[in-house]
């Protein structure tokens, strides 16, 4: 790729998932009012600000609401009578999640013509929306998935948990599959090698675990002062995406990505992702 692309992104990015309205209690004991998130809104406004040509489709009960916080991204939205709806707490320093609401399904069928080869695709589900089959939609795209959407179950009270799964069998591998290490502790991760290029382990403070090729590489975090952690992990996801098609380098793409994520912490919600250096 010409050397001067390198600090220009630019392409067409779709990410695919559940917008959702979180309700947050910081690690301050601070609990802030309903907001919209989810890792589709985190990841689509990542991409707009590196300067991608960026959709999302989504699910939510006010497409308008979503659309006004995402100037410049285009929303699919597939109707609903309502949003799934989070309680995220970090309170007592891990995150625990609570499930009040789920938006309707996303099919293949809901992606426009028009969105269906873009340059970068990122499935993203939160909670189950899409099926495992989601990973073959886009053949012809750069694609990775954060498997959280994948990986979660709920009791009848809300009570969010995780639990690993088998990897699809993939005619074709992804780029990325990206979790945490709250989620699949290292074997778990190194399963998805399967179906996955690359597997990402996010960290919170101790980095990110890269596995390509049977290695790790660990990627340290940038210090910076953490205002809110919600996101960061989505907003890695699209910035490695992003780097990975100008550099086809998957450690300088994961230190770019754990760098963008960094300053994405330190300011509330998506207000973070404008506190990201662009290059």
């Amino acid at each position: 790729m010409p050397e001067g692309r390198r600090h220009t992104p630019s392409g067409t990015f779709v990410a695919v998932g559940h917008s959702t309205r979180d309700v947050t209690t910081l690690a301050s004991g601070e609990t802030l009012p309903p907001r919209i998130g989810g890792a589709v809104s985190f990841a689509g406004a990542t991409a707009r600000h590196y300067g991608l040509s960026a959709s999302i489709i989504t699910s939510t009960d006010d497409p308008g609401e979503l659309q006004s916080l995402l100037p410049g991204v285009n929303v699919v939205n597939v109707p609903s009578d309502q949003t799934t709806t989070f309680g995220n707490d970090y309170s007592s320093g891990e995150r625990s999640q609570t499930l009040s609401a789920i938006a309707s399904g996303i099919g293949i069928g809901d992606i426009p013509d028009n969105l269906r080869s873009p340059d970068i695709a990122l499935i993203c589900p939160l909670v189950r929306e899409v099926e495992l089959e989601s990973l073959a939609w886009f053949p012809d795209s750069i694609t990775g998935t954060i498997l959280q959407g994948f990986l979660r179950s709920w009791d009848r009270h809300g009570n969010v948990s995780t639990s690993a799964i088998e990897p699809p069998m993939m005619e074709r591998k992804i780029e990325i599959a990206v979790v945490s290490a709250r989620e699949l502790d290292i074997a778990q991760a190194e399963a998805w090698s399967s179906a996955a290029r690359v597997v990402a382990q996010t960290r919170g403070s101790e980095g990110v675990g890269i596995y390509v090729d049977g290695v790790w590489t660990d990627i340290p975090v940038l210090p910076v002062v953490e205002i809110d952690p919600t996101g960061a992990g989505d907003v890695w996801a699209a910035a490695y995406l992003i780097r990975i098609r100008q550099t086809a380098d998957a450690i300088d793409s994961a230190v770019f990505a754990t760098r963008a994520a960094a300053h994405s912490v330190t300011a509330v919600g998506l207000a973070g992702i404008e506190q990201i250096p662009v290059e």
